[in-house]
């Protein structure tokens, strides 16, 4: 795969990240707009991408007529579960672009430089597959900045002996060492 395909890849699915489920039109446009790129770019994968997308089964709640506090409240839990719904559905998106570019981008065997920069591109997948859990188990929730150094910090210790955050650097060993640190 070519740089250009892989660019317009990352493209598409930073619009989508950015979009909001509501309205789903914005999201049936992103499809539109997306489905021609992978039928040319990724021409092997347009039949899962057409899977993916299909259309989620929306929960439709009856309504009795006459009885407006109980047609509300229909209403009201029509609407949460069809925003989870569609949450859901742009959620599987978003896995299957990762997908794609996880096939196209080779682990590059190289500089240490290299794996640190591999490992930032795809952290986003990373997180993404902690707020994936099945069996109705608690996703993991990435917060904040720290939980961001944390979860970084578990990586690169895959990759390197010598690493730790800024304020675990003993001074002495900081100034013999080369340590990664953020």
């Amino acid at each position: 795969m070519n740089d250009s395909h892989i660019e317009r890849l990352f493209s598409l699915k930073g619009e989508l990240e950015q979009m909001s489920v509501e309205p789903w039109a914005s999201i049936e446009s992103w499809i539109a707009k997306a489905t021609p790129v992978i039928r040319t770019d990724w021409s092997d994968f347009i039949s899962d991408l057409q899977e993916v997308v299909a259309e989620p089964r929306w929960t439709a709640l009856p309504r009795i007529s006459g009885n407006e506090a109980f047609n509300r409240r229909a209403r009201a839990d029509e609407q949460m579960c069809n925003r989870a719904i569609a949450e859901n559905a742009k959620r599987r998106m978003l896995n299957f672009l990762d997908g794609l570019l996880a096939t196209s981008q080779p682990i590059e065997k190289g500089t240490a430089l290299d794996t640190v920069l591999f490992l930032c591109r795809r952290f986003p997948i990373f997180v993404r597959q902690l707020a994936t859990r099945m069996r109705g188990r608690q996703p993991i929730e990435v917060r904040d900045e720290y939980d961001v150094q944390y979860l970084l910090l578990a990586l690169l210790r895959l990759h390197f002996e010598e690493c730790a955050p800024k304020s675990g650097l003993h001074p002495v060993l900081a100034a013999v060492r080369a340590w990664i640190s953020f």
